[in-house]
């Protein structure tokens, strides 16, 4: 398996020269291919006897790449995908060639953990969290990380509303637990089902503070409730006001509050934004992804909490070849492993990425990107209001522009997924569509940091193009 030096130095260069000759070209790219092979073109049969990397590389360049989407480039605004900067590229290289298992802080053998730490650390100051009141662990992404938040709820409301360690002692003795939440993201349904909450056990509310209240009231008293809130809805960007009164609610109900900022968080890297996302602070938990408005590549998120204790609670590891459960160690000051902070032991070095980006570009760097995006997204907005083929459904407050067709064969579901495909079908940008107050639509968010204003007349090109062929 291994290669001598020169043959290994000739694939890598080919590797490296393909990064640069890519990041160069993603501004003049295709959003995505203009064709598919189907799936069976794939190969998928294990040979017998391995073909070489050489020739795997070859096979991948032939058969595999010239099928990806160009979601690093300015004008893949599908999902809400941020790019990779130049910092963050040459640490995720390097994070493979020294490979670190980032589970233990192991004097003696490596010090990824403790970059781990500094990289959270940075991250809580970005979102001006207070650093001596949160503890924070790098997960895979919001769905890792709301898991983390369902999990400590359901341990706190376990202890306080039932007298019970559900992490040691499992849930006999508990009643239920309600999720009380507005605007919910999928992934925090899919967290209740892994957690054992239920994903029926969700009570909708609106973003009012009497909406909340009304529905922590009416919660029976057999039944333990956790708060979740959304700082940035997918389909408009709206994020919860109110969040002090919020957090005086859940403490008077003495429920958990968790707040998924999967990317709206980023709001406060702005003193022109940072007012959406007043109060954040007093959560209980939040969460925002990293490979969104971070620019770090997939998979990369965080997730915070100020309650480091339930978080050990219900995540700590022991095993005699690993080292001793943090409580043992001898010093108040021990560090908590990362292995103890979430779901994974054994972890990729996804540190590294985000301690390089923020060194790299800093407090100011990230919040002219969170400005220059959410300009842009608002200039296409108002852009599309002034047209007479595409409807505007939501003032844009931050990076994302939610429309839909209007007129001729535009409007309806069939309509709407004509236009969708009509606009990506053109290469010029790349969208999804949704549904939105049971309105089928169309989404675009901005948040990758190669999105500047040279991409105004490319991207309304391509709207007005797609628009007029369903005339």
């Amino acid at each position: 398996m291994d290669l001598p030096a020169p043959e290994l130095h000739a694939l890598l260069s080919r590797v490296v020269d393909t990064a640069v000759a890519r990041h160069e070209s993603l501004p003049t790219a295709r959003a995505v291919p203009a064709a598919f092979p189907s799936r069976d073109a794939v190969p998928g049969v294990l040979p017998d006897e391995g073909v070489g990397a050489e020739q795997s590389l070859q096979e991948v360049y032939d058969e595999i790449l010239p099928f990806l989407s160009n979601s690093a480039g300015p004008r893949f605004f599908g999902l809400i995908t941020g790019g990779t900067t130049p910092a963050a590229m040459c640490a995720d290289f390097l994070t493979t060639i020294y490979d670190q298992n980032t589970i233990l802080h192991s004097p003696g053998d490596s010090i990824a953990a403790s970059v781990e730490d500094r990289a959270v650390e940075m991250l809580a100051d970005l979102f001006k969290l207070p650093q001596d009141e949160f503890t924070g662990v790098l997960t895979t992404g919001a769905t890792a990380s709301n898991i983390l938040g369902l999990a400590c709820g359901r341990q706190y409301a376990g202890r306080v509303h039932f007298g019970v360690d559900v992490a040691e002692d499992g849930m006999e003795g508990c009643g239920a637990f309600e999720v009380i939440s507005n605007l919910p993201h999928a992934s925090v349904v899919k967290a209740m089902g892994l957690v054992g909450i239920g994903r029926r056990r969700l009570r909708s509310c609106d973003l009012s503070v009497d909406s909340i209240e009304t529905a922590l009231r009416s919660v029976p008293p057999d039944v333990a409730p956790i708060v979740v809130v959304s700082s940035g809805e997918v389909n408009t960007g709206r994020l919860q006001p109110s969040l002090p009164e919020v957090s005086a609610l859940c403490k008077k109900y003495r429920a958990w509050l968790h707040l998924d900022g999967a990317f709206g968080l980023f709001a406060r890297c702005s003193p022109k934004y940072d007012h959406f996302t007043d109060g954040v602070e007093l959560a209980d938990s939040i969460t925002t992804d990293l490979h969104k408005w971070l620019n770090v590549p997939y998979d990369s998120a965080v997730f915070f909490t100020r309650h480091e204790r339930i978080l050990r609670e219900c995540f700590t590891t022991t095993a005699a070849y690993l080292a001793p459960p943090d409580h043992a160690y001898s010093t108040s000051l021990a560090p908590t492993h990362p292995m103890n902070r979430g779901i994974e032991s054994s972890r990729r070095f996804r540190a590294l990425p985000v301690y390089m980006t923020l060194r790299a570009y800093g407090r100011a760097g990230y919040a002219a990107l969170v400005e220059r995006t959410c300009a842009f997204a608002k200039h296409v907005g108002e852009w599309i209001a002034a047209q007479d083929e595409l409807e505007l459904l939501y003032a844009v407050d931050l990076c994302i522009v939610l429309f839909r067709g209007k007129g001729g064969r535009r409007e309806g579901a069939e309509g709407n997924k004509a236009l969708v495909s009509a606009i990506n079908g053109g290469g010029a940008l790349y969208v999804t569509g949704t549904v939105w107050d049971g309105v089928p639509a169309i989404r675009l968010a901005v948040v990758n940091y190669r999105t500047t204003d040279a991409e105004f007349d490319t991207v309304v090109k391509g709207l007005k193009e797609a628009a007029l062929t369903l005339a």
